[in-house]
C-alpha cells in the first residue's frame, strides 16, 4: 500500500507544481518517461489516424517514431532562413491531417517561430488536427518575440505542448517530460499509454527539485548564452557559415560530406550530429564547457574539416 501511494502522490506532486506555474489544472498535464513519451503516445492516438504534418528537417527522432508507427508523413523545408514555414504548412493542411507537429525553437536548426505567427497559426490548424508544439529547448530563448503556446491550452484549443527535463534541468538520464493539453487529449493520450508509471520514483523527486530550483536554470541559461557567444564569435573568425541560435547547440555548415566530418571528429573523441539538407551539409554541435567547445574547435580548426 505504501509502494502504491508513492507510484500515485509524487506524480500527482509534479503535475500540480507544473499546473501552477502554467496557469492551468492538473487535469491538463500528462507526465511521461521523457517528452518523447508523450510524442509517441501522440502519435498513437492522433498520428496513426491520418497523416502527420511537419518541417524537414525537424527532431529526428520524432521522424523515427512516426515512421515506425506506420504514419504517413509529409514535410515541408524549411523556408529561405532556415525557420519553419508556417504558410507553407497551413497550405498542406487537409482533412487526411491529423497531427501537425511543429519543434519551436526547431532542431536541429536552432531557430524559433515568433509566437504571434505560431498563434495565429495554431487557431486555424487546430480546428481540424491536433497540434503538438515542442518546447523541448523553450527554457533557453532569450528572444522577446517568442511566447510559449501553453496560452492557447488555457482558451481550450486543441494544442499540445511537450517539454522535457532533460535540457536546461540536466537530468536527461532521469527521463521525465510532460505534456500540456486540455483534458480530453489528456484522457486520449492515456488509453494508449502502456505503463501508468514509467518514471522512476528518483527521477519523480528530482524533477520536483529540480522544477523549483529557479537559480541553477537561470545559472544554466546564462553560462549557455555565453559559450554561444564565444562559439559563434570564433565561426565568424574561421569563416564559417552557422544558423543563430536560440537553444543549446548550433548548427554549423561544413563544405564536404557531414557524416564523413563526424566520423573524422568522433576519432578525436568529439560527438556530433550529422545533417543534410537543402543540397548543404551540416554538423550540429552542442553546447558544453567552455573547454569543451574549445576542444571541438582545435579539432574543426583542419582544413580537412573546412574543406
Amino acid at each position: 500500500m505504501k509502494l502504491l501511494k508513492i507510484l500515485i502522490v509524487i506524480p500527482k506532486e509534479l503535475a500540480r507544481l507544473i499546473a501552477e506555474r502554467e496557469g492551468l489544472s492538473p487535469e491538463n498535464v500528462i507526465l511521461g518517461a521523457g517528452s518523447t513519451e508523450i510524442m509517441n503516445l501522440a502519435i498513437q492516438a492522433y498520428g496513426r489516424k491520418g497523416e502527420i504534418l511537419t518541417s524537414d528537417p525537424t527532431y529526428f527522432d520524432f521522424i523515427f517514431y512516426a515512421e515506425q508507427a506506420g504514419c504517413e508523413l509529409c514535410q515541408v523545408p524549411v523556408d529561405e532562413n532556415f525557420k519553419i514555414d508556417l504558410p507553407a504548412m497551413a497550405n498542406q493542411i487537409s482533412s487526411a491531417t491529423s497531427l501537425v507537429y511543429i519543434c519551436n525553437p526547431n532542431n536541429p536548426t536552432g531557430t524559433i517561430i515568433e509566437g504571434k505567427h505560431l498563434r495565429s497559426f495554431c487557431d486555424e490548424a487546430a480546428k481540424n488536427c491536433l497540434i503538438l508544439i515542442d518546447e523541448a529547448y523553450y527554457e533557453y530563448v532569450d528572444a522577446t518575440a517568442y511566447f510559449s503556446m501553453a496560452e492557447l491550452i488555457r482558451k481550450g484549443k486543441n494544442i499540445l505542448v511537450t517539454r522535457t527535463f532533460s535540457k536546461i534541468y540536466g537530468l536527461a538520464g532521469l527521463r521525465v517530460g510532460y505534456g500540456l493539453a486540455p483534458p480530453e487529449v489528456i484522457e486520449n493520450l492515456k488509453k494508449v499509454q502502456m505503463n501508468f508509471a514509467s518514471i522512476a520514483y528518483p527521477s519523480l523527486k528530482a524533477a520536483i527539485k529540480a522544477y523549483q530550483d529557479h537559480q541553477f536554470t537561470r545559472m544554466a541559461k546564462e553560462k549557455n548564452r555565453l559559450v554561444r557567444a564565444y562559439l559563434e564569435r570564433e565561426l565568424e573568425r574561421l569563416g564559417l557559415f552557422w544558423i543563430p541560435s536560440q537553444t543549446n547547440f548550433v548548427l554549423i555548415e561544413v563544405q564536404r560530406s557531414a557524416r564523413e566530418v563526424a566520423e573524422a571528429l568522433e576519432k578525436r573523441k568529439i560527438l556530433i550530429r550529422p545533417f543534410t539538407f537543402r543540397g548543404r551539409n551540416w554538423i550540429r554541435v552542442s553546447l558544453g564547457t567552455l573547454s569543451e567547445i574549445q576542444a571541438f574547435l582545435s579539432a574543426l580548426n583542419f582544413s580537412c574539416f573546412l574543406g
